[in-house]
């Protein structure tokens, strides 16, 4: 006998993912991807990397970023008179 659940992507099997879980959590084996999922997980990770690119690269253009933000901001503030 075999029991369906409905899962965020369709009908799966509720025996074969309590299996991997718990093969997950108590014995640390991680099952194979299908050919279908690593595709699928590729494709998310090109589509991360293309929109990470032009964001800030270093940790030195970061604290740029930050100090060009503060002297903005005190630029903004009145001066006290």
């Amino acid at each position: 006998m075999i029991l369906l659940e409905e899962g965020r992507g369709g009908f799966m099997d509720s025996f074969k993912h309590r299996k991997a879980m718990t093969d997950m959590f108590w014995y640390g084996v991680v099952p194979e991807e299908s050919v279908e999922e690593k595709a699928e997980r590729l494709k998310a990770e090109a589509i991360e990397a293309k929109a990470s690119i032009g964001k800030r690269a270093t940790p030195a253009s970061a604290l740029e970023e930050m100090r060009e933000l503060q002297e903005a901001i005190r630029a903004r503030e009145p001066t006290p008179e």
